[in-house]
């Protein structure tokens, strides 16, 4: 996780945010939240279970893996900092143009903002220089320049808790090494498809957080945590033996 930008937080810039983003509050969090597909023409089709179908990134076919990675990258406005923030979760060259068209995103949405408000000046400066026989308050306004809403999406958030995660971890290590690698066939292939494009060594998949970058309509959450976890005590397995 890295900060790629530092802005002033308003409460315009809120708002403008929140025309490409989803606002998120928890405890003393308070961030917005951007979708790969809401700050680059990356697309991505996906079954009913949730797994990837196919995904093109700048009108390019990429793997489905990749499409995964860039699907859970990070990408947030800290409101309390006002820092950029953005995790890549591993992915390489297409992580690299999603973080650039983020950027730019932030930095077109904030330029706005300043153009704004010089606009506000000039339109005030030129009113009051010509008010000689109109009340100010009848000439004064303020220009506003309109942006492009996206739809409205309400997404479905992660509902387990730590508790919930750690119970499952805590089951999955009652088995041996060799139990566990045996219960990885068991796993649905699609769900574990889903896990494996998801899953990336060095994240802690019994915290909540880590599964915040997904929208879970339609998808088993328990199922998919426990294959995360599982995969991760498989690799862990592999690198103790």
């Amino acid at each position: 996780m890295k900060t790629i930008a530092t802005i002033e937080i308003t409460e315009s810039i809120i708002t403008k945010l929140e025309t490409k983003g989803n606002r998120w509050t928890k405890g003393s969090h308070d961030r917005i939240y951007f979708d790969a597909s809401d700050v680059a023409d990356f697309h991505c089709d996906t079954y009913k279970s949730g797994n990837i179908r196919s995904a093109t990134l700048n009108g390019e076919e990429i793997s489905n893996t990749e499409a995964g990675r860039i699907s859970c990258m990070k990408l947030y406005v800290d409101l309390k900092t006002g820092e950029v923030v953005v995790d890549n979760r591993g992915a390489a060259r297409e992580a690299s143009i999603i973080e650039a068209a983020y950027l730019a995103t932030i930095e077109a949405l904030t330029a706005e903002e300043e153009t704004e408000e010089e606009i506000t000046e000039t339109e005030t400066q030129e009113t009051a220089e010509t008010a000689t026989e109109t009340i100010a308050t009848e000439t004064t306004y303020t220009y506003t320049i309109k942006t492009n809403n996206k739809e409205d999406k309400t997404m479905k958030g992660f509902t387990l808790t730590r508790d919930d995660l750690a119970a499952i971890a805590a089951d999955l290590k009652e088995y041996t090494p060799e139990e566990r690698k045996t219960m990885m066939a068991w796993v649905p292939t699609d769900l574990m498809a889903g896990a494996e494009g998801f899953w990336e060594r060095g994240y802690d998949y019994t915290d909540p957080d880590t599964y915040s970058c997904r929208d879970w309509e339609g998808i088993d959450e328990h199922d998919f945590a426990r294959a995360c976890i599982l995969i991760d005590l498989v690799m862990s397995d592999e690198e103790v033996a």
